[in-house]
């Protein structure tokens, strides 16, 4: 089994210090539409990074797995909340990829890679909303 820790310190007002071992620190504040200055990390924000992060990095195992010819990725993730019967709740987190491979054949396997990834990224997994990917491929030589 593997355990991740992180260290949380309030530092007054509404600032959070963020750690983890042998890793720079995080200042965490609310978004701005909660009081926050939105010029620091948002938990909502860093909800939407640790989503698409952990989709990218299971979908480079994939991506080494069916051998492809990877030259190029970046994505966006959007994170939807709104006020429920519950308190705030995620609604959505949408992924939105630009992918580049080299070869024509390659295509498809970025889908199924990606396809995989969905379903095996630990992160996603836990997220009780849904999450939505749209992977735009081409071919970049």
């Amino acid at each position: 089994m593997s355990e991740y820790v992180t260290y949380l310190e309030w530092k007054g007002g509404q600032q959070i210090a963020l750690s983890a071992d042998q890793k720079p620190g995080l200042t965490v504040t609310p978004p701005k539409e909660f009081g926050g200055t939105g010029q620091e990390w948002s938990p909502e924000e860093l909800m939407g990074g640790a989503v698409d992060s952990c989709l990218l990095l299971t979908t480079l195992y994939f991506v080494r797995t069916l051998k492809i010819e990877l030259t190029s990725y970046r994505s966006s993730a959007t994170v939807q909340m709104d006020r429920t019967a519950d308190g705030l709740r995620f609604q959505e987190i949408t992924l939105k990829i630009d992918a580049a491979v080299s070869k024509d054949e390659d295509v498809g396997k970025m889908k199924s890679a990606i396809e995989q990834a969905e379903a095996h990224c630990p992160v996603s997994a836990v997220v009780k909303c849904p999450v939505n990917v749209v992977l735009e491929t081409r071919v970049e030589k």
